[in-house]
């Protein structure tokens, strides 16, 4: 595999980095609209697919200034998905030009297939990367290549570099059990798959993984080569996990690091503590959110002596127009010197709306069991399209309860958290091609 040019590289990064806030942006803006409107107004309410078509972005020069670094313009589909990035850097005098885009293919469930990635010179765009991705009937099952752009045999085309498979188990309920991974190169020139690792996941009667095994492939057999263990869930809806224990092998498990930690709604306090002769606290991890559930600070320090010093930290200013979509995202760094210091902005123009208001009353499903001790599941009488926003409301209007899903279940499972009071609730599902609501009755 031939190497990138290190600029190359620099700009692959910045590109995937906003890429990835954008991503945030769009599921975060997405709730944020839902969160604005009761349950009452539920026939006419679908995601709203807001997503910027422009982005500027500048770095803090010299300490003293906002300087631009690159821009990109994003193109949608009909439905809303993202088919081409085009990314532009400045030049002396001329501004901004040209430097590379990315192109995006979906399939009808809406799950990435392919991704192009093309260098700009001699005042055209030439192929340079590519992956292509497949999944199984059901989307629990992977491949993906990546290919370069080289002069094979037949001229210049695709040369597959390396390929990767992630096969899953499920239980009848749908839960992942294990996940195994392998790979091959053009070394094994694509004769057999290599197993890497697996992970193999048990879980207690409510649902919830409470050991996580590791795996890694040698000599033939599966070498466990650590676990998470005694996991205490404290919203699993979310994936926030309040405690849990790190442990190695070592003629049996041997305890190496413990993570606990609590929650304020989004809001977390996690301490990791190392196993000598006794659990010794070492370092924090700390993460606030707005009111918009959107991170503002996070932050990760050690403990020296008796004092907690910051080692990573970051800030996030937003400026928000008036329908609450982000118009500018200021970043801060920490900097052992200075403290928090100005670090990247991004600017934001121009907005696409990729779907509007639909009704519910095209979509049917069943919700079950009616009524619900532990868990409710939403059976679909026909497969949604991309991803899924399940919303429990109290009979006040309040969300109670919100859980995205990505790909296109057919069926979805859906835990009830303590947190939930006995009573009736009105439930809302929401994907690209409709909505559907009703009423399920909590009772433990």
């Amino acid at each position: 595999m031939q190497r990138l040019h290190p600029t190359t590289q620099v700009w692959l990064r910045r590109c995937f980095g906003v890429l990835a806030v954008l991503c945030a942006l769009f599921l975060q803006n997405s709730v944020r609209a839902q969160k604005t409107k009761p349950f009452e107004e539920v026939s006419k309410m679908a995601l709203h697919d807001e997503q910027p078509t422009a982005c500027i972005a500048y770095w803090w020069y010299n300490q003293s200034r906002w300087d631009s670094i690159w821009s990109e313009t994003y193109v949608y589909s009909g439905d809303g998905l993202l088919t081409e990035v085009i990314h532009e850097e400045p030049q002396p005098t001329l501004g901004f030009q040209p430097h590379s885009r990315h192109l995006y293919a979906y399939d009808t469930a809406g799950r990435q297939t392919s991704h192009i990635q093309q260098t700009w010179g001699s005042g055209t765009y030439t192929n340079a990367q590519r992956q292509m991705l497949y999944y199984d009937q059901s989307g629990k099952d992977s491949l993906e290549f990546h290919f370069s752009w080289a002069n094979t045999q037949s001229g210049m085309d695709w040369d597959t570099i390396s390929g990767s498979r992630t096969l899953r188990t499920h239980l009848p309920n749908g839960a992942i059990s294990s996940e195994e991974f392998s790979s091959w190169t053009t070394i094994t020139s694509g004769s057999y798959w290599a197993p890497q690792n697996k992970s193999e996941y048990s879980y207690s009667s409510l649902l919830e993984w409470d050991t996580v095994t590791y795996s890694q492939f040698l000599n033939g057999n599966w070498l466990a080569n650590g676990r998470k263990v005694d996991m205490v869930w404290n919203n699993f809806s979310l994936g926030q996990s309040a405690a849990f224990v790190t442990q190695l092998p070592n003629g049996g498990w041997s305890d190496v690091q413990r993570t606990t930690c609590t929650y304020s709604g989004l809001d977390s306090d996690c301490y990791t503590e190392n196993f000598t002769s006794f659990w010794d606290t070492v370092s924090r991890q700390r993460a606030f959110f707005d009111t918009d559930d959107e991170l503002i600070h996070s932050e990760e320090s050690q403990l020296q002596g008796n004092i907690w010093s910051v080692t990573n930290g970051r800030y996030y200013d937003y400026v928000r127009d008036s329908m609450g979509r982000t118009q500018q995202l200021v970043q801060r760094e920490w900097d052992p010197q200075h403290g928090y210091i100005n670090a990247m902005k991004y600017v934001y123009s121009d907005w696409f709306v990729g779907v509007t208001e639909v009704e519910s009353q095209n979509f049917h499903l069943t919700a079950y069991p009616n009524p619900a001790t532990e868990f409710c599941n939403f059976k679909l009488e026909e497969r949604m399209v991309g991803p899924v926003l399940i919303e429990l409301f109290d009979l006040n209007g309040l969300c109670r309860l919100r859980n995205l899903r990505s790909g296109s279940p057919s069926e979805i499972q859906l835990l009830l958290p303590e947190t939930l009071e006995n009573g009736n609730y009105i439930y809302r599902v929401t994907s690209k091609s409709g909505s559907a609501n009703g009423k399920i009755q909590l009772r433990r």
